[in-house]
């Protein structure tokens, strides 16, 4: 086979690669950006119904009290009567409070609220309703941890607000659309690398792995960054929305107290209760266990700054 020949054939399997991963590329892109975009607009009632929780096959409606404070928050967040409706509270299964859709033009947004927000006290409590570790195993009632972990899911009606807020606020980011925006760009722009590499580097002469690996080491950094900003915005946020519900005073300083504090308790209890494997999801203090990727702010973090905030009548401050 003369030299030519095998140029040749080098040039198209590179240029087979190329547009094989310029493809996948976009799909990838395309996918991403309905993946982000559409359970949180167009198919936001099919994502409701999938969060809402079951009781013997049934849905179950939300506690008439718990609808009151709900509406109370929207009353202390100052949201006019029309963003009021843009908001559609629901029950959902699990202990963690839930936002998603985009309460702006004509889409609305869902706000899960757990089946513990109707507890009262510790006896008001139902242990069918709960659920733990990955098998959704019943609860132990006669386990050490059990009372605490029953203890922290009784809130008071500031931590139940206070809650409840936080959602609201950070549902009024808008943080999918920038989810959906962001995920093509960042994928495209890395297609686009590896592309402007191989033409530069001259690949298409050049043995058929050293494209795939061009491609490849543009693909997974195009992911890491993909991973990176995704959780930034979020951290971002989470500490925003803190710091402005701070500003609407003692009330959900208060509660934004305790429900912190309520999380860290259930976090450090659920640690015991799940043997081997609560010790891979929490640490001692309560915290998730963080990997590689940081998607939440640590909760002791955000217990601390309420912890550290002082609040007057004309002035905030942290001290």
């Amino acid at each position: 086979m003369t030299s030519a020949l095998k140029a040749s054939q080098l040039k198209k399997s590179s240029t087979k690669v190329a547009k094989i991963c310029t493809g996948l590329g976009i799909t990838v892109s395309i996918g991403s950006f309905l993946a982000d975009y559409l359970p949180h607009t167009f198919f936001i009632d099919r994502y409701k119904t999938a969060l809402q929780m079951l009781r013997v096959g049934q849905e179950v409606p939300l506690d008439s009290n718990l609808k009151e404070l709900f509406h109370s928050v929207l009353d202390d967040l100052k949201l006019s009567n029309e963003d009021k409706e843009k908001f559609e509270p629901f029950t959902i299964g699990g202990f963690e409070v839930y936002h998603a859709g985009i309460p702006s033009g004509k889409f609305h947004a869902i706000i899960g609220l757990p089946i513990n927000f109707t507890y009262q006290d510790v006896q008001s409590i139902d242990s069918l309703d709960i659920r733990i570790g990955l098998n959704r195993d019943s609860l132990n009632i006669y386990h050490p941890a059990a009372q605490d972990l029953l203890e922290s899911l009784v809130l008071s009606d500031k931590a139940k607000k206070f809650a409840i807020a936080r959602e609201v606020l950070m549902a009024q980011n808008n943080v999918p659309i920038y989810r959906s925006i962001e995920s093509p760009i960042i994928f495209t722009a890395s297609v686009m690398s590896a592309e402007f590499l191989r033409v530069k580097m001259n690949l298409s002469n050049k043995p058929l792995p050293l494209t795939i690996l061009t491609f490849g080491v543009s693909a997974v950094m195009g992911i890491m960054t993909w991973f990176q900003i995704r959780d930034a915005i979020n951290t971002y946020y989470e500490k925003q929305v803190d710091k402005e519900l701070a500003k609407y005073g003692q009330d959900y300083i208060y509660g934004g107290r305790e429900y912190y504090n309520k999380i860290l308790k259930r976090n450090i209890a659920l640690r015991t209760l799940l043997g081997a494997y609560g010790a891979k999801v929490y640490k001692k203090d309560g915290d998730e266990v963080i990997t590689i990727r940081q998607k939440r702010t640590p909760v002791s973090h955000r217990r601390k700054f309420f912890d550290d905030y002082t609040f007057t009548d004309n002035t905030q401050e942290v001290i």
